[in-house]
């Protein structure tokens, strides 16, 4: 679906709660920032800044040389950046940070829009496909989340869209304290991307293919929404590897 497209107020201050679950973040001063190495993610999002203040600043490049990473020295991938002030955007931060730290409160969820969803999903979402054990487990990364919060999240996905998650242990390295993440096994999977697959922007359906093949879709473990949904993923990355 284009970034481009006609929102509402409501839409689009579920989007941008969405991607302040994710990447984007709101500082003291009531400013919108976030930072990657998608330039069409935060082009999106610009779009979506466009709704407060029509002269949105331009999209900043980073070029990152001789960064060194566990002792090597690397050249990263440029990043892109975007930064907007607007008074409005202080209900954002005390909804977000009035404890301090970034929380979630269960009443602010119920405002996230499906582009909401799929923002935060290409933003914080990976994933966990293993072909040996035939799993498949579509994950959100809320290390930065207190219990509260994760609980809220949990909450929020059951009783807004019938979808159950549960905890995550993730373990980056060895001895590393545990971090606390969202995760969706494939059933659940399944109704959540049939639900945001329009939002995504093609780079990122990689984060909500499930690597059915073409004969289990037509099994009974996939519902017919999810069987649209598929193929349309399918369509676009076909249209995608041709453009390149």
């Amino acid at each position: 679906m284009s970034q481009s497209r006609k929102r509402t107020p409501k839409e689009v201050r579920g989007s941008l709660i969405g991607t302040l679950l994710g990447d984007s973040y709101i500082t003291q001063g009531n400013m919108f920032g976030c930072e990657q190495t998608s330039k069409g993610l935060i082009e999106l999002k610009r779009e979506l800044l466009r709704h407060y203040k029509a002269d949105v600043p331009a999209i900043a490049i980073r070029q990152r040389e001789n960064v060194h990473i566990d002792g090597r020295k690397l050249n990263c991938k440029p990043t892109y950046s975007i930064r907007m002030r607007h008074p409005r955007f202080k209900r954002y931060g005390h909804l977000l940070y009035k404890h301090g730290s970034r929380q979630v409160s269960y009443s602010m969820l119920k405002f996230i829009s499906l582009e909401g969803l799929a923002l935060w999903i290409m933003d914080d979402g990976y994933m966990d496909y293993e072909p040996r054990k035939r799993t498949r487990n579509l994950r959100l990364c809320t290390d930065a989340f207190d219990g509260i919060s994760i609980d809220n999240i949990i909450r929020y996905f059951k009783e807004y869209h019938e979808i159950e998650a549960k905890v995550y242990s993730h373990v980056n390295k060895k001895g590393a304290v545990p971090k606390r993440r969202i995760s969706f096994n494939a059933k659940n999977a399944q109704k959540l991307i049939a639900k945001i697959y329009p939002y995504f922007l093609d780079e990122f359906l990689y984060k909500i293919d499930l690597h059915y093949l073409p004969e289990t879709l037509d099994s009974m473990r996939c519902s017919d929404e999810y069987r649209v949904a598929a193929n349309y993923i399918s369509q676009r990355k076909a249209l995608s590897s041709q453009g390149e």
